[in-house]
């Protein structure tokens, strides 16, 4: 092990300047006796309370057991960490002095123009990052540190099962790049093979964790415009803990398609490993690399996209209703403002440098990601546009991003003034763009919908001219993302995730609509309801499309249950409705049975241990029962019986569906929130 790495034993608790041994903080104010037993001591170990057992210096420095969280350590498919604990003779690492992104009304923004101007021209819209302070080894890898690093490291596939694990990623909208992933990837093995092919023994893995921390605590370029330098600083021997937390996210994603390929013996961990397994290992893994990361106190745009994508698999096991998802997308905001990612006022839109489209994609994709979940849990959005000025990135492929290319020398077609490609191909970034775009049409629709006071004066023409708005963007949306009824049917050239994006961005756009004439509806619009319930019979049937068309799009089985969740029962709400108005004509009902059924099927389909199996169940309850009374209806008889009986049956399925459906609340999608469904309201 490097001889620049001090390390003490921990051998007991800290002492107190008479030179009496600390007692724990629970023991301590209780003031009862502490045996000072590290890393828990026994009246903690006895009380079940080991997360509290903390011991605090005369400088008020918590040393507590580094580990991860509780939930990560109840996976079976990775043992239990040892507790660890601080040594208290090693500092922690400085702050990298930085303060952020600060926008207007900071005090800086009073300083511009003026030569005494405290900071520099780019503090004012990005992280100002030290050059070149390197801080020792000795100040950012304590003992508990080490061991988590280590632990890391020997959590890496072996090399045969990484290469087909990211060969199989499914993760359809990235956010990111998918070549610097690659390359990355290629570089890990080509520097640190050594390390990792061979035994992977505490010393050797301390050994690369070393280097690891060393790299983290350096200053990240933000602002390199030249790709190959850029992808040289967080790569090869330049590998920090942030990169190798991306690669442990490419393998859980690749772990969840990994039942769908042949995979070959030579695939040690992933024989041994089921999907579901693996997926949750390398997802701990990833939260791991996160702490190891923060531990060397910088921020930077590679800790935002590790973040935004750990935050994505997290709604895999957990929901995105539950708290635990809810508290990873608020880091993602955090981070991804504070490191100024919506703010570029100054930037042209067409500057084609790496680190700015790379800074615009992951922005782009966060934006996104915060309208689908305030959309699917009713709750408000983190971002606004209104403070928003960061441009959507050029929709220009990856490989003429990493290639440096000019416009005046490149053979490449530059985009058009508005920013889409003219060659007619689907890059990578063409789907998160064209959500992006879309995005900012459904943050004016939540601002409406979550409204807590008076939203505009006279909301029906606020809420048409929106609705026209909407679909002038998805007319300026590329032909080659709009979603055809034969790319479902066609066996050749076209690309399987092409066809899943497109018809997802379909659905976005009817979501929108959806929304719009929801709220329309609710202002007393009559004129509004023949659209509400065709946009809403769309809906639930490209939502289907990708469960009844399962072999032929590979969609994975653990994204269709939110998929249905988001799109087609909201829908099914207003089929539910229409289904139980008197003048329904007998061909309607029976294309709403058909859907509705098809609904309830897929459902059922759904396994126990999907996220939101508990929300789903609720849903089918509630369309079960509503075509059950439509079936049950007495026989027609005359004009005034016809007139009374739809009443009758109208006002006692109101009557059911209440505490299941909220249908004043649908746009905001209460009705699909567990505290909903189980009739408590928390």
């Amino acid at each position: 092990m490097s001889a620049d790495i001090h390390m003490s034993p921990v051998t007991g608790a800290p002492r107190r300047k008479n030179g009496r041994q600390q007692a724990c903080e629970p023991c301590r104010r209780r003031k009862v006796a502490c045996d000072h037993r590290m890393p828990v001591c026994s009246r903690c170990r006895r009380g079940r309370i080991p997360e509290r057992c903390v011991y605090v210096t005369s400088e008020r420095q918590a040393l507590t057991p580094l580990s991860p969280s509780p939930s990560c350590c109840k996976s079976p498919a990775v043992a239990k960490t040892p507790d660890l604990t601080v040594d208290s003779t090693v500092n922690a690492p400085r702050p990298d002095g930085s303060t952020g992104f600060l926008g207007a009304t900071s005090f800086p923004a009073f300083y511009q123009g003026s030569q005494s101007t405290p900071l520099g021209p780019e503090s004012q819209t990005s992280l100002q990052q030290p050059s070149d302070d390197v801080y020792s080894r000795a100040e950012c890898t304590p003992r508990a540190l080490l061991d988590l690093a280590v632990r890391t490291l020997q959590s890496i596939p072996d090399q045969t099962s990484a290469e087909a694990l990211i060969e199989v990623d499914s993760s359809a909208h990235d956010g990111w790049c998918r070549l610097v992933g690659e390359r990355l990837h290629a570089s890990l093995w080509s520097v640190f093979g050594n390390y990792l092919n061979g035994e992977r023994n505490d010393a050797s893995m301390m050994h690369l964790a070393t280097k690891i921390n060393e790299n983290t605590t350096k200053a990240f370029k933000e602002h390199e415009a030249d790709p190959d330098e850029w992808i040289k600083s967080f790569s090869g021997p330049a590998l920090r803990w942030e990169a190798l937390g991306h690669l442990f996210v490419y393998w859980s994603y690749g772990a969840r398609g990994i039942q769908e390929v042949c995979i070959s013996s030579r695939c040690k961990d992933i024989q041994a490993s089921g999907a579901l397994e693996l997926m949750k290992r390398y997802k701990i893994c990833a939260s791991w690399c996160m702490e190891l990361s923060r531990v060397a106190r910088t921020s930077n745009t590679l800790l935002v996209y590790l973040a935004f994508k750990h935050c994505q698999l997290e709604s895999h096991f957990s929901g995105e209703t539950s708290v635990e998802y809810w508290k990873t997308h608020g880091e993602i905001i955090s981070l991804a403002t504070y490191m100024g990612l919506h703010a570029s006022p100054d930037t042209s839109p067409n500057n084609c440098s790496v680190s700015v489209q790379m800074h615009r994609r992951l922005f782009a994709a966060i934006f996104s990601h915060d309208k689908t979940a305030a959309t699917f849990t009713g709750r408000p959005p983190f971002l606004s546009r209104r403070f928003v000025s960061t441009p959507l990135p050029l929709d220009i492929g990856d490989e003429e991003l990493l290639c440096n290319w000019k416009r005046e020398d490149s053979q490449h077609l530059p985009p058009d003034i508005n920013g889409w490609n003219t060659n007619g191909k689907i890059h990578g970034v063409t789907f998160p763009r064209s959500r992006a775009a879309l995005a900012f049409i459904r943050d004016e629709i939540l601002e409406f919908a979550l409204q807590g006071q008076q939203y505009c004066v006279d909301n029906v023409k606020t809420l048409t001219n929106l609705r026209e708005r909407a679909k002038n963007v998805m007319a300026g949306i590329p032909p080659a993302m709009i979603h055809r009824p034969e790319d479902m049917t066609c066996k050749t050239g076209i690309n399987k995730r092409d066809i899943v994006n497109k018809l997802r961005l379909r659905l976005d756009h009817l979501q929108n609509i959806f929304l719009i004439e929801r709220l329309l509806s609710k202002e007393g619009d009559q004129d509004c309801g023949c659209d509400l319930f065709d946009t809403s019979l769309e809906m639930i049937s490209l939502a289907l499309i990708l469960w009844t068309h399962q072999k032929r799009v590979d969609y994975p089985e653990t994204c269709l249950d939110w998929l249905v969740m988001s799109y087609a029962a909201p829908a099914g709400g207003v089929l539910c409705v229409q289904l139980l108005k008197c003048g329904t004509t007998t061909a309607k009902k029976a294309v709403i049975i058909e859907k509705l059924s098809m609904l309830v099927s897929f459902l059922d389909w759904v396994a126990p241990t999907a996220p939101n199996y508990a929300i789903g169940k609720g849903v089918q309850q509630a369309v079960r029962r509503t075509i059950e009374q439509s079936l049950e209806r007495p026989a027609q008889g005359t004009a005034e019986d016809v007139q009374n009986i739809g009443s009758y049956w109208a006002a006692e399925a109101m009557e059911d569906f209440d505490g299941i459906f909220n249908f004043d609340l649908l746009d905001t999608f209460d009705w699909l929130r567990p505290e909903v469904m189980s009739g408590n309201v928390i």
